[in-house]
């Protein structure tokens, strides 16, 4: 063992976070010169001895996970320029995700030049649930607003439109895709937009005094034809998984008959 390997492995040994250090053997095959124990942790391999390395790469990452690590080292040895990658490791207690970088690790071992990598590992299992439960609910979400009777859009605090459910689209005439990213107040005659625009400023100001769901009010729409609609219209402060509370409004509308 040489000099520069022995301070790599104490060195690796000592980090809480998943490292290791992968290189060539003589015969050119990737191997990992160091790693520690939660690097083993990540890949669920077998813990190597104090004086087992190197290790073949093949023989410390699965199988289904060794062809992305693979590349993206031979990219960084080739390049040396870093990569990043993410990868789900299925271990005993269940899946984990691990977000990798790789930089290029240039020193010199005795009188030789010699260029490895090393990899770090940041857990982000956390992170993915949370990402993972989010799409669940805003699927969820999504399917009750477009089963809804009911004309439902929410917009930002740019006014712009952000959801555009079936019934808006019967409503107005326009599709989702027309009608996502665009400013409401394109659904309203021109001499309602200025005073339209107020209100949600003075709403988004004052969300305890303003008019809630149960307060519903009688405006004109703008068909896409250009013809007006007659429409009763109730905001509220948007309680979409998707968007934070406070940072978004949403108007259930419906045409008015009475």
């Amino acid at each position: 063992m040489t000099e520069w390997s022995s301070r790599v492995r104490e060195f690796v040994n000592g980090i809480a976070a998943s490292v290791a250090v992968v290189g060539h053997d003589e015969a050119g095959v990737l191997v990992v010169s160091a790693c520690n124990g939660v690097f083993f942790e990540m890949t669920g391999g077998r813990p190597a001895g104090a004086h087992d390395f190197p290790v073949p790469f093949d023989t410390t990452v699965p199988s289904y996970a060794r062809r992305e690590f693979r590349e993206k080292s031979q990219e960084c040895f080739s390049t040396g320029i870093a990569q990043e990658l993410e990868q789900a490791y299925d271990l005993r207690d269940g899946t984990h995700w691990w977000r990798l970088s790789l930089k290029p690790l240039r020193h010199k071992d005795g009188n030789a030049a010699v260029l490895e990598i090393l990899v770090t590992g940041l857990d982000i299992t956390p992170k993915m649930q949370l990402m993972q439960q989010l799409e669940i609910s805003t699927s969820r979400f999504r399917s009750v607003v477009d089963a809804a009777y009911d004309a439902i859009i929410t917009i930002d605090q740019q006014h712009n439109i952000t959801l555009f459910n079936r019934a808006a689209e019967y409503l107005f005439g326009y599709s989702q895709s027309e009608m996502i990213g665009q400013p409401v107040d394109r659904l309203l005659p021109e001499r309602f937009r200025v005073g339209h625009r107020e209100y949600v400023h003075q709403f988004a100001r004052s969300p305890v005094n303003s008019r809630q769901m149960n307060e519903r009010s009688r405006i004109y729409g703008q068909h896409r034809d250009g013809s007006s609609l007659p429409v009763e219209i109730a905001t509220d402060h948007c309680g979409s998984p998707e968007r934070h509370p406070q940072k978004s409004a949403c108007c259930c509308c419906s045409r008015y008959c009475g």
